[in-house]
């Protein structure tokens, strides 16, 4: 396989339909560790107050921030950049956030990530690193950052 459009399209459009398949559930968020190397680190830059060091996310910690069951989280890509040489995609997205308990939607925010890729020793295409991006203070982020730690801690508890 070769990093080309083509492929690194059939790819995403894979990974942001099992994306939206997946999340959710302590068990259903396992099946996405496939798209990840097993050193994945997530780099997120969009934590409150600025002051707090920045340090990555293992698969593991990356993974337990998909348990959000009853807060669905869409993401649309609406435009992407391909370093080939690099092997890095930039993707630029809109994100919307619904509770499927009380049938809230939150106003779509914005968020960009850019996505170090690696070949396995299948050949198989494998995200490495994301560097994510959100939008700053988007109305009801509070109320949805609220249900989504609630979600994840219930469905946590259940599996335990």
């Amino acid at each position: 396989m070769d990093f080309t459009p083509e492929t690194v399209s059939k790819w995403l459009e894979e990974y942001y339909a099992a994306f939206h398949r997946n999340q959710g559930t302590a068990d259903s968020v396992q099946r996405m560790r496939s798209y990840f190397t097993p050193d994945f680190e997530f780099w997120p830059f969009n934590r409150p107050g600025g002051n707090a060091p920045r340090q990555s996310l293992s698969l593991d910690d990356f993974i337990i921030t998909l348990i959000h069951p009853g807060l669905h989280e869409h993401i649309t890509p609406l435009d992407r950049v391909l370093d080939r040489e690099k092997m890095i995609v930039t993707v630029f997205a809109q994100i919307q956030f619904t509770d499927e308990i009380s049938n809230t939607t939150w106003p779509a925010v914005s968020a960009g990530a850019f996505m170090y890729f690696t070949f396995d020793e299948n050949k198989a295409l494998k995200v490495k690193k994301i560097r994510y991006f959100l939008e700053n203070s988007p109305p009801g982020e509070a109320e949805y950052k609220e249900l989504w730690r609630k979600y994840r801690e219930q469905e946590l508890q259940k599996n335990k």
